[in-house]
């Protein structure tokens, strides 16, 4: 058995839209809602407080709200329409926001969301502007709230496989700031919880800003799929960006301000035990909104760095060394082999795409006809890849695949 190693470097190109960004353009002109809440993100309650039973002389499926908000002080929920699988009521929050609530199940369905081969749960507004904001309630700078916004959740469970979408278009939320895409503070989040009585030093301020600003989230699709001979996890998140301008009319632009995209999968001969894995990361950008960069002089306009998706790092393999800057898209990629012709086979890339879409290369290191080691011998602990959470700089964004221990990205693949 000999050792070869192989070191490449190609061309990297700016990416294409991808297909989940494609999907959430598509939503972007459903119904919308709004939050009254500062800082509160996705729908009014929950998701998922509901079960569903079959009504023993019909057989149709009734859908029953379990909520704590409807039954506590303050809250109004009342049912507009029910049907096989349906629900559609009206909620009234204590702070006078008006939503609909829509529940939709197949006919004859029993169970809840955990169990359920499909559910749908969604939120819309039922409230009206009163200034003369395009799209705000407030007139000052702190708490402007969206009269826009769309939260929804849709599973589907299909076997081995089982799929969540979520959307928070028109950010679903209040937000801080006020609809001149000039306002002050440039910073609304960050200025928000600096108001807040309890942060009492800047770490605090610093921890419930990024706290809001991962939740800023306006696509988050999980799809997964587990059985004896493949374990496959897919997750992206896209932050889109708000306006930078004056007299704008919408929430949220199509601006992808932010990425994270995480894939990991395993194959298994169950008569051979051999396995090929792979495990690809992305992240690119920003996370949460922010109305405008201030300019810093010399350097410019400058972006509060706690929001950056990214920070600056470097990676070496195989003697060619990847340097990126904060914010820069970043891309890594392992593939290991145990299987049939492939085994013995090891590849290990990193690209880079700096802000403004330039391509840098890639990093390349391949082995073969050796056993992948797990980790491999350039990913020693306090390396960038070490760690497959690699290389999130906002410590609070959750880790896709927490509970799949083969696919959990706070460690490396092992075989």
């Amino acid at each position: 058995m000999y050792s070869l190693k192989l070191t490449t470097l190609a061309r990297v190109v700016k990416p294409r839209p991808s297909a989940a960004m494609t999907l959430a353009a598509a939503f972007i002109t459903l119904p919308m809602i709004a939050n009254a809440d500062p800082g509160h993100t996705g729908p009014p309650m929950a998701y998922g407080q509901w079960n569903a039973t079959l009504d023993a002389i019909t057989g149709k499926s009734v859908v029953n709200d379990t909520s704590a908000e409807c039954v506590a002080t303050g809250w109004t929920c009342k049912t507009i329409a029910e049907d096989d699988g349906f629900l559609y009521q009206e909620i009234r929050t204590p702070d006078g926001e008006t939503y609909t609530r829509m529940i939709n199940l197949d006919p004859g369905s029993a169970g809840d969301a955990s169990t359920l081969g499909y559910s749908s749960e969604s939120y819309t507004a039922r409230q009206e502007r009163n200034n003369n904001n395009d799209w705000t309630f407030a007139d000052d700078d702190s708490l402007a709230l969206a009269a826009q916004g769309l939260a929804a959740r849709q599973i589907i469970r299909d076997g081995a496989m089982e799929t969540t979408v979520e959307l928070q278009n028109g950010y679903a939320r209040g937000l801080m700031g006020t609809n001149s895409g000039v306002s002050t503070p440039s910073d609304p989040i960050d200025a928000y919880c600096s108001s807040v009585p309890t942060n009492t030093t800047q770490a605090l301020i610093d921890a419930c800003a990024k706290d809001l600003a991962e939740k800023g989230w306006n696509v988050k699709i999980m799809q997964a799929i587990h059985d004896a001979e493949i374990d496959a996890d897919f997750s992206t998140i896209l932050y889109y960006d708000t306006p930078s301008s004056f007299g704008v009319s919408s929430v949220q632009t199509t601006d992808l301000r932010g990425k994270i995209m995480d894939i990991a999968q395993s194959v298994t001969d169950t008569l051979s035990g051999g396995q090929e894995k792979f495990d690809i990361r992305k992240r690119q950008g920003r996370s949460g909104y922010e109305w405008w960069c201030p300019w810093v002089w010399p350097s410019g306009f400058t972006c509060n760095p706690q929001y950056d998706l990214t920070a600056g790092g470097s990676i070496t393999l195989d003697g060619t060394t990847k340097t990126w800057n904060a914010q820069d898209f970043v891309r890594a990629a392992w593939i290991g082999s145990t299987m049939g012709s492939d085994a013995g086979f090891m590849l290990t890339t990193a690209n880079t795409i700096d802000s403004n879409g330039a391509g840098s290369g890639e990093a390349r290191e391949v082995l073969i006809n050796t056993t992948p080691t797990s980790p491999d011998a350039s990913w020693l602990a306090g390396d960038p890849f070490y760690d497959l959470n690699w290389p999130v700089k906002v410590t609070n964004i959750p880790d896709p695949f927490a509970g799949h221990g083969t696919s959990a990205r706070t460690a490396p693949p092992a075989f």
